[in-house]
């Protein structure tokens, strides 16, 4: 039962990649947050029971779930397919968070803020026009593995830049960038 989840209610901020109107609109909706796994594995009936109360879910778009080590260049979004058809069954607006790199932690370097970047494109492109909104990264803020090495404004600066910069020159300026979440 979705109750017995543990749910945290969130509100965001637009970064200044791209926001509209109508992405600003939905983000006054009220939200929750999942993790993937709860996600994945709710039942029609929770899907159902969530849209009762919520219109938009936020959750990880775990790059080390479509892409695991080793995977090379191919994805598998089979996962994050089935999530959204089911949010769009229950006129949910799904709210994704670009985070877990497949190898090596934080994107923290240049080349690896680059190949975040490409990620980010390439959900972003997959996506592109359901009303999905993207969040970059999760809680940068903290000391552990989904933030940025350690608390480091530059970092996320740098990676954020990376992100709108591959985004725009993908031609992706019209879907809308959110982040980051703070803990």
């Amino acid at each position: 039962m979705v109750a017995a989840t543990p749910l945290l209610l969130f509100s965001a901020t637009l970064i200044h990649c791209h926001s509209s109107l109508d992405s600003a609109h939905q983000l006054l909706q009220l939200g929750v947050t999942t993790h993937s796994h709860m996600s994945f594995n709710a039942t029609r009936a929770e899907m159902a029971q969530l849209a009762r109360g919520f219109r938009v879910v936020r959750t990880d778009l775990r790059w080390n779930l479509v892409q695991p080590k080793g995977a090379g260049h191919s994805y598998d979004w089979s996962l994050y397919d089935g999530l959204l058809a089911r949010l769009a069954a229950n006129e949910i607006v799904p709210l994704l968070i670009l985070d877990r790199p497949p190898i090596g932690g934080a994107p923290s370097t240049p080349s690896a803020a680059a190949s975040f970047a490409q990620f980010a494109v390439d959900a972003v492109r997959r996506y592109r026009g359901r009303g999905v909104l993207f969040e970059l990264w999760n809680e940068p803020d903290l000391n552990d593995y989904s933030t940025l090495a350690k608390p480091n404004a530059t970092a996320y600066a740098t990676l954020a830049h990376a992100v709108c910069a591959a985004l725009h020159r993908a031609g992706l300026d019209n879907e809308t960038i959110i982040g980051p979440a703070l803990a």
